[in-house]
């Protein structure tokens, strides 16, 4: 964004699309790792009812996901400093670039070991899906929580700034 011009829907969009990203992931996190997380109740569930074959089978998938997490964001990251270069990219257009790029890394990228795999009874596949449905609720309802809030800041922000103009990267 050019010094002195206006925010337009398009850059409104993406910065909607990059905070509902954010928050998605965040509340992920804090579903599996908050102390009351509302996963956490389902992931002892799961941890009870899985063999210690199993157990050690899903600290193998979560370190493999873990490293390919990392990965992903080294990358995103690499990526997004890289384009940094170019004046134009406000600040909320980079974080929405690193998000946007880090899961697409992570979605890409191959996994060989898959805890279903290692599901063997009915109660373990249901403890499993459990989880799994929590996990996907938080990233769900965290994207539209973000869209939401940015949404609602957007409009507060231009009713108390109604006609001034942005400064390329300062806000958002």
């Amino acid at each position: 964004m050019v010094v002195g011009e206006t925010c337009s829907l398009y850059h409104h969009i993406i910065i909607a699309v990059g905070t509902g990203l954010l928050v998605s992931q965040v509340a992920v996190w804090w579903g599996i790792r908050g102390a009351t997380g509302a996963c956490t109740e389902r992931l002892d569930r799961l941890s009870r009812v899985l063999t210690s074959e199993q157990r050690t089978a899903y600290q193998k998938v979560y370190e493999q996901r873990l490293r390919i997490s990392i990965i992903s964001a080294v990358l995103a990251l690499l990526f997004t400093v890289g384009v940094s270069s170019i004046q134009t990219i406000t600040w909320s257009l980079r974080i929405t670039l690193f998000l946007s790029l880090y899961l697409l890394f992570y979605l890409l990228w191959p996994k060989t070991q898959s805890m279903v795999s290692q599901l063997t009874r009915q109660t373990q596949m249901q403890a499993w899906w459990a989880v799994y449905q929590c996990m996907q609720r938080h990233c769900l309802w965290g994207f539209v929580t973000g869209i939401v809030l940015y949404t609602l800041w957007s409009k507060l922000h231009g009713m108390v700034f109604k006609n001034k103009k942005h400064k390329g990267g300062v806000h958002h």
